[in-house]
């Protein structure tokens, strides 16, 4: 029985806007977050993580620049009334220091990637899921397109730790979706896979926590 034209038309024009290794940076940010079944879906045949790390890198670039441009602000209020109390020098210092912070946060963007994307791959694997590291490290680089957002939002007074909180809990759902798709498990056991390890490092800092009381106070 011949296809229906309309259905090919269709078909056709969501395989070319879904077509992943097609899709530059701006598409997947955007594809990534408002169409996150259909996207992992179309990303589930890259091979290797070369794609997922430059969109990481330019990911966590933006988002750092945008962290630097707010920093550079809010210090140059702050310091504009230091000035004559500090001296300039110790402002130099300041700037200087800013920069290796911004520089750090950066590094260590890209290093967390690659070190959450592993702890969670184990309880994956764990959890029955089907994927290799690089399915895991596609749903963790590209569930973190709200960053940016987070980084412009979450800076506003008073509401921005709302914001934080919202994109924080819509970052989860994304990787929920990404380890689902990109791993053929239920989103149920995706949530699982996510919560364990979160639950053993809280408790892990909770005891910490208590032994150093317990060393401080004898």
């Amino acid at each position: 029985m011949p296809s229906n034209p309309r259905e090919e038309v269709i078909r056709a024009a969501l395989k070319e806007e879904f077509e992943g290794n097609k899709m530059g940076f701006f598409r997947r940010f955007k594809k990534s977050m408002f169409n996150s079944s259909k996207f992992f879906d179309s990303v589930k045949s890259e091979q290797g993580i070369g794609t997922p790390l430059k969109f990481a890198f330019v990911l966590y670039a933006v988002a750092t620049l945008f962290f630097a441009v707010v920093l550079f602000l809010l210090s140059s209020i702050i310091m504009a009334f230091l000035v004559p109390f500090i001296g300039q020098s110790s402002i130099l210092d300041a700037l200087g220091l800013s920069s290796i912070l911004i520089i750090g946060m950066f590094l260590f963007m890209i290093i967390s990637g690659f070190v959450g994307a592993g702890i969670l791959h184990v309880f994956v694997k764990l959890l029955r899921g089907k994927g290799n590291y690089t399915a895991t490290y596609k749903s963790v680089v590209y569930s973190q397109s709200p960053i940016i957002l987070m980084m412009i939002l979450g800076m506003i007074p008073v509401i921005g730790i709302a914001f934080l909180a919202v994109f924080s809990i819509f970052e989860a759902y994304v990787l929920i979706v990404g380890i689902s798709r990109l791993h053929e498990i239920s989103k149920k056991r995706a949530l699982a896979a996510l919560l364990i390890p979160s639950i053993i490092a809280i408790i892990l800092v909770v005891i910490f926590a208590m032994s150093l009381f317990s060393t401080i106070s004898a």
